[in-house]
């Protein structure tokens, strides 16, 4: 059993090399984060993959769910390793990549579980372990905080709104309702203001740049340079008003003309 928790640790250790690479390399994009590159899906990619194998070594070492260990397990390990990371041949976008990071968020959640439940490994969850289980630090609180916003912005067939809770490093943003245009699917980042058109949404980031996303028919998620504090978005003639900083102090207003330009 010594040799078999070595191997683990092992594998964790490479889990842990994996998510240390992806948080850095997430900070080290200099892109605005409406900008989604290959990088930063092949990083979640080997995240993943990171993952499962580790998940299916502590599924072979404990024996719990063997039937999904896709080579089997032989003496308390997987009968084979993992293969490579499979490229990624299609288009990046924030789909894809908020897709990787539902999936990464619910194996580390699974992974944390095996942890408890097997008392393997305990000191990298994060909330510790308490009776088996990942401690909770406060049921109600969390509850609360998964429906708790500081701003909600309704368009027409889609809200977008802002998390009071940061709840992870790369969004607290959330929108919902249709996606014909991808509207509901925000840059990733933090945001501190929001406001939606018909089709379309807004938001100011942490650094004042401002991010849009959604239809794009007439110019509206085209987002102007510089930094602001205040957006409201219009109708499709009169387009999103953005209030900027000059230096010095003062404030000014622009307004996108949809159809002058």
């Amino acid at each position: 059993m010594t040799s078999r928790r070595r191997v683990v640790t092992a594998i964790t250790a490479v889990c842990l090399l994996a998510l240390g690479s992806f948080v850095a390399g997430a900070d080290a994009q200099s892109a605005p984060a409406s900008v989604v590159s290959s990088q930063d899906i092949v990083l979640r990619d080997q995240l993943v993959n990171s993952q499962e194998s580790l998940l299916n070594a502590y599924r072979c070492l404990f024996d719990v769910d063997t039937q999904i260990v896709p080579s089997g397990c032989l003496d308390g390990a997987p009968q084979e390793p993992a293969g490579p990371v499979p490229a990624f041949s299609g288009t990046p976008s924030i789909r894809e990549l908020l897709n990787r990071d539902k999936l990464i968020a619910s194996q580390e959640s699974l992974l944390n579980v095996y942890r408890c439940l097997f008392d393997v490994d305990t000191q990298i969850v994060p909330s510790g372990c308490l009776a088996g289980k990942p401690r909770q630090t406060s049921t109600v609180q969390s509850q609360r905080n998964a429906y708790a916003f500081s701003a909600v912005a309704p368009g027409a067939w889609h809200t977008c709104a802002i998390h009071i809770d940061r709840t992870t490093e790369f969004q607290n943003i959330a929108c919902w309702g249709n996606e014909r245009d991808l509207q509901i699917y925000p840059p990733v980042g933090q945001y501190t203001h929001i406001a939606s058109g018909r089709q379309h949404s807004c938001a100011i980031r942490d650094d004042s740049t401002i991010a849009c996303w959604g239809h794009n028919g007439f110019g509206q998620a085209n987002a102007p340079q510089g930094q602001y504090i205040g957006i409201v978005t219009g109708d499709p003639v009169f387009g999103p008003c953005f209030v900027g900083l000059i230096p010095g102090g003062w404030e000014d207003v622009m307004c996108q003309d949809m159809w002058n330009g």
